[in-house]
């Protein structure tokens, strides 16, 4: 019995491996013709070509004796499968069939939809500027809704950006985005791919028959077993089948979704708001002189933070600055100032323009704004400036100044300024058309060593900006003679008198200082001599 048992098992295996090679091979005459199973696979669309549609997922192996070592009635009317493959060619239709045979396949099970002459599945990836984020998300909800289409995804990760994704119609796609295009102020980016996935669908379909080709042959299988054992093993292979076909039909079905209804991928981004930015008057100034600029701006309530950029037109790095501060005007704030320096006056005027962002988060989203200043650059004329000759003077003798310069004809609005050094109030006066002297008076009544500095200052206005030239004249100061009589004065004979006792004092002093130190030196000289005195007398 159980020797039986063994060669029916054996038998049985045998019969399904003989099947399976006759349902691969009959199932489609051109199907080896087509694109090969083992050799196709996807990346994209996710197909899984490990499996050869086998019942063990290998290498088949057909037992010894060929087909006819198994005397089974099904075999004949399994080895040819009658499979009618729908051609859509220009709006045609037409039938083709393979090799003739007693058996049709339920035709219920395979794809629904007809194979065009190419399968072309397109995806739209666009970014769009829009003034509101909320309102466009309804409004490409509602172009998918209106050509039968649906949202696959929406996301809005701040009030400033969003992500909506969708499908419509591939024969709707090209109108479903002009319409999307409509509600953007800026169409930021658009990319439309395609992908041919016609070979991929053949070649699934004719896996997915072969399969059920095998499904069927199984069935029959399962009738004739005559033991639980032979109707085990048979229904074992016929849930690997079972499970292939179905994956089988829903990479079928993802291709007829995605080639029918094309993917929008639609990045959304807020408009930046308007902000009203005052970047000041024109100004002018010189070759190498320091520009200072400083603009106003009404932010919004809700902006905190600030990105100020400065493009000076002349080529050279912008700066950027996000110090601003309030003004005495409501909601007006102002940037802070900043220099520049313009290395000729080739392209002058510059157009200096001035940026203002909103900065969100340390990007700038919400609102923006910019103006401009013309900066008329210009070489600026030169004034050569002479203060006078050096002087030496008696303290409260009157100073008469006489300073010179040059005066170009470009310069208006001509001044001076007398400064005299020994922190007098300054002396200042403008000059008439032509005129290149300036004139001062001054009384110093102090004398001392050193010489005092007085400064003269030119300034003038010219279309560059303001001139300004200096020059220094040394004026000495001396001790003014006194009162004098006949020749004879007082104060001169007071001050010898006052020199006379002071020089005989300091010689007084110096004696006493040389007695007092050489003392020992004088009393030992004394009592040599009184000694030497005293013993040269005579004794009486």
């Amino acid at each position: 019995m159980g020797t039986n048992l063994l060669t029916k098992s054996a038998l049985l295996v045998a019969l399904v491996l003989v099947v399976s090679i006759v349902a691969v091979a009959c199932s489609d005459g051109r199907a080896d013709k087509s694109v090969s199973a083992a050799s196709f696979a996807t990346e994209e669309m996710g197909f899984d070509s490990g499996s050869d549609g086998g019942f063990f997922g290998g290498e088949m192996a057909v037992a010894p004796g060929g087909p006819d070592f198994f005397d089974f009635p099904e075999m004949e009317s399994a080895k040819t499968v009658t499979v009618e493959r729908i051609v859509e060619v220009e709006g045609e239709v037409a039938t083709q069939s393979t090799s003739g045979g007693s058996r049709e396949p339920d035709d219920s099970s395979l794809p629904s939809v007809a194979v065009q002459d190419r399968i072309i599945v397109r995806t739209v990836d666009a970014g769009l500027v829009v003034k509101d984020i909320p309102a466009a998300i309804d409004a490409i909800e509602g172009i998918a809704d209106s050509f039968g289409g649906w949202v696959i995804n929406s996301s809005r990760g701040s009030h400033n950006f969003a992500f909506v994704s969708f499908r419509v119609p591939a024969d709707q796609l090209d109108v479903a985005m002009d319409l999307v295009r409509d509600l953007a102020e800026e169409v930021e980016s658009e990319n439309t791919s395609s992908r041919d996935v016609t070979d991929q669908y053949v070649d699934l379909t004719a896996r997915l028959r072969n399969q059920q080709a095998t499904e069927t042959a199984l069935l029959g299988l399962l009738n004739r077993a005559e033991t639980v054992e032979e109707a085990l093993n048979v229904q074992k292979e016929l849930s690997k089948v079972g499970e292939e076909i179905e994956r089988l039909q829903g990479q079928i079905k993802l291709i007829e979704e995605t080639s029918a209804f094309s993917l929008v991928n639609v990045s959304l981004r807020r408009a930046p708001g308007d902000m009203t930015v005052d970047a000041g008057e024109d100004i002018a100034g010189a070759v190498g002189e320091p520009m200072r600029f400083k603009a106003s701006f009404m932010p919004p309530e809700d902006a905190e933070d600030f990105l100020v950029t400065w493009d000076f037109g002349d080529g050279s790095e912008p700066v950027r600055i996000n110090r601003t501060a309030p003004t005495q005007d409501e909601g007006e704030r102002v940037t802070a100032t900043i220099t520049h320096r313009y290395g000729d006056d080739e392209d002058s005027p510059y157009i200096a323009e001035v940026t203002i962002e909103s900065v969100n988060n340390g990007r700038a989203e919400l609102v923006e704004g910019s103006d401009i200043v013309e900066v008329t650059i210009s070489q600026l004329p030169r004034i050569e400036v002479f203060a006078g000759q050096s002087q030496m003077v008696e303290s409260g003798e009157t100073v008469k100044f006489s300073g010179s310069f040059t005066r170009p004809s470009e310069l208006t609005d001509v001044s001076f300024t007398w400064d005299f050094g020994d922190g007098s109030e300054l002396v200042e006066g403008t000059l008439a058309a032509g005129v290149t002297a300036a004139l001062a008076e001054h009384d110093y009544s102090d004398d001392r060593p050193a010489p005092y500095r007085a400064t003269l200052t030119v300034i003038g206005q010219s279309e560059a900006g303001e001139v300004e030239s200096q020059s220094i004249v040394m004026i000495q100061v001396v001790e003014a003679p006194g009162y004098t009589l006949g020749g004879w004065s007082a104060g001169d004979s007071w001050k010898t008198v006052v020199r006379t006792l002071s020089g005989i004092g300091q010689v007084l002093v110096t004696i006493a200082f040389w007695v007092g130190v050489l003392s020992p030196l004088w009393l030992v000289l004394i009592g040599a001599v009184i000694w030497r005195r005293r013993s040269n007398a005579p004794v009486i």
